[in-house]
């Protein structure tokens, strides 16, 4: 089972041979027949391609894991040929089979087509980043904070906890260490932010500098006449009423 990229395109390919006119390509979704397509093959084909990584993305629901716990979606493809146009006919061959486990992750133009976790052969214990060595990673976590780090290993994804005051844990089944670099927060409150990294993994990133907050307000302004004629009286106007006057205004902080 591979565990896939789902944010990059997944192709799955079948080799297409004499007498195969049409290819059916069905997907799984945690076991159950979501989508079926059917492909035609000219006579000059060899081979057949379906992408399944968009489909497959629509059944990946993320949700919030307070333990940040990776989650996927198991995706089995099967693509038959068949002798006759839409799927009719006798089969030909044997049908070609792949079981992936879907990821909301991605990966570089460099790594090529169909990009799996991990991405790098050798770096399976790293789920995040700021590496400092084949086995060695580092993180930036306030002074007496808990929390988690994700890793891949040869059965899967899995999480480690990290006490309020330890400085390092080490991923025993990969042979690597976390170095967890505690920062003084007494001047500025920290902040943090869980996003979805490339690897399709809840992290944590602490920001630990000054925050500030700012508006900026944008409008729309024209000049009124506020001089006043009355019949019975003289010429005026209100020294207290402005002749600018602001219309549409808009802020944003």
């Amino acid at each position: 089972m591979a565990n896939i990229a789902l944010r990059n395109p997944q192709y799955k390919f079948i080799y297409v041979g004499a007498g195969v006119l049409s290819t059916k390509c069905q997907i799984y979704i945690e076991g159950t027949i979501r989508y079926t397509i059917i492909k035609n093959n000219p006579s000059s084909l060899t081979g057949s391609n379906f992408e399944i990584a968009e489909l497959a993305r629509d059944y990946l629901d993320i949700t919030w894991s307070y333990n940040s716990t990776p989650q996927s979606v198991t995706v089995a493809t099967i693509l038959t040929n068949y002798a006759g146009l839409n799927a009719t006919g006798s089969v030909v061959g044997n049908p070609q089979s792949y079981t992936d486990e879907g990821f909301e992750a991605f990966g570089y133009y460099e790594e090529g087509d169909n990009p799996t976790i991990p991405f790098v052969s050798g770096a399976q214990f790293l789920l995040a980043p700021n590496v400092l060595s084949s086995n060695r990673w580092q993180i930036y976590v306030p002074k007496l904070a808990t929390g988690y780090v994700n890793y891949i290993n040869s059965s899967g994804t899995s999480v480690i906890s990290l006490a309020y005051n330890a400085t390092d844990t080490s991923v025993t089944t990969q042979s690597s260490t976390c170095i967890i670099n505690r920062i003084d927060c007494t001047k500025y409150e920290p902040i943090k932010v869980m996003f979805i990294n490339r690897y399709g993994v809840q992290q944590d990133l602490w920001f630990f500098l000054k925050e500030s907050k700012s508006v900026i307000r944008a409008n729309e302004s024209y000049q009124s006449n506020t001089l006043q004629t009355p019949e019975d009286e003289a010429a005026q106007y209100d020294v207290q009423d402005a002749p600018r006057k602001l219309f549409n205004t808009q802020a944003k902080q």
